[in-house]
């Protein structure tokens, strides 16, 4: 007997000693401070804690998923095809999406693609019926307002008061591997949430709708047909980014997805809530569908010899072929076959360049550009005229 409570005791004794040696290893590596930060031992600030309505937790989703859910819909959209047995037009559904609330008397933000007439692509014209779900099971009949296709975005509005309102935070921000989370309607499945993290920053891409997204934040959060124009968001609930695109293999989603910058986003949602459209600053030249390669040089010898320029063009830039009557370009000389070399100090390789430093501009900026024009370069500043698609 005296030899097993020895046992027993001896066991106790490990055990006590086991618990505060592992207890002390813990704390010394990971110490939770006052305001939620979780710290390592060399003083290493991982997630933070998101703290609402209550609830802090930082590898927990459910205060922040609070704070989001109220404010994302789901989006249904038709077109009515005319029927010549019955002489009532066909209701025919077109797509189904999310969006998200933007302000408390309805205003609403999505992807163009969710509302847009499948018939019309490429274009700003909405399907015939739009009608929204809020995340309370209250439906609305949905007001367009404008749609940008070349950012993939839209604003609609419904007769509503009182909707909660979405919290964006700053994309700027986003930094890969913090933990995201994405709220929407995948594949009909509503108000459903899926987490992951930021995988990669700054993409460029382009929708087969021919829309085009820059500095779009990558995904591994689960991101099906259904989710697009819903938000992407950090563990504070505030809104990052869009969700506009899935990658495809062969038809199916391969775990990677694509969101739109909140930043832009918001930016996107003012011109249009006050204008309609989407107010883009541009020169007025345009640099055709083909752009040949001026690494090439038989490309350089072939501009060289039809514009009789005395030094031969330069091997990078954007070769102009049109430029429109009256534009601002025009009004500076520019024509056919220039060469567009830089923009505020920036070198231009690709079309993608172009577009990465014109996206943002606005009618009435005074934008830089170095052009090369029959054999000679010159620095010149174009005040930006508004685009009208």
């Amino acid at each position: 007997m005296d030899s097993i409570l020895s046992i027993k005791n001896a066991v106790l004794i490990f055990a006590v000693v086991f618990g505060s040696v592992l207890s002390a290893l813990l704390v010394n590596n990971v110490m939770v401070s006052k305001t939620g930060a979780v710290t390592d031992s060399r003083g290493y600030s991982g997630l933070e804690s998101a703290s609402y309505d209550g609830l802090e937790a930082p590898f927990d989703f459910r205060a922040a998923a609070r704070r989001v859910m109220p404010s994302v819909v789901t989006i249904d959209s038709a077109i009515e095809l005319d029927s010549f047995m019955s002489g009532n037009p066909i209701v025919q559904p077109t797509g189904s999406g999310s969006g998200v609330v933007m302000s408390a008397n309805g205003y609403i933000v999505t992807n163009a693609h969710v509302i847009r007439n499948p018939n019309r692509k490429g274009s700003a014209v909405a399907a015939d019926q739009v009608r929204v779900r809020t995340s309370d099971g209250r439906g609305f009949d949905a007001e367009v307002i404008g749609i940008d296709p070349i950012s993939d975005l839209a604003v609609i509005k419904v007769d509503a008061q009182n909707l909660i309102p979405s919290v964006f935070g700053d994309s700027d921000e986003v930094e890969i591997g913090e933990w995201v989370f994405a709220i929407g309607n995948p594949l009909g499945f509503e108000n459903t949430l899926s987490v992951g993290v930021v995988s990669s920053k700054g993409r460029w891409l382009e929708t087969k709708e021919g829309s085009i997204i820059l500095n779009s934040i990558q995904t591994d959060a689960a991101i099906n047909k259904g989710n697009s124009g819903g938000p992407l968001c950090n563990t504070k609930g505030e809104v990052i980014g869009i969700n506009s695109v899935l990658a495809e293999s062969n038809g199916a989603p391969v775990g990677i997805g694509f969101a739109i910058p909140s930043n832009h986003v918001q930016r996107v949602f003012a011109d249009i809530q006050t204008y309609g459209h989407v107010r883009y600053g541009v020169p007025g030249f345009y640099f055709g569908q083909y752009q040949p390669s001026l690494a090439a040089p038989s490309n350089r010898l072939r501009i060289l010899r039809l514009t009789n320029a005395s030094s031969e063009p330069p091997n990078y830039g954007l070769v102009i072929r049109q430029v429109d009557p009256g534009s601002p370009a025009a009004t500076a000389g520019l024509g056919g076959l220039d060469i567009v070399m830089e923009i505020d100090g920036n070198r231009i390789e690709r079309y993608r360049d172009y577009i990465r430093l014109m996206i943002e501009k606005r009618p009435g900026d005074k934008v830089e550009f170095l052009i090369w024009s029959a054999g000679e370069k010159k620095t010149i500043t174009l005040v930006m005229a508004e685009y009208n698609p």
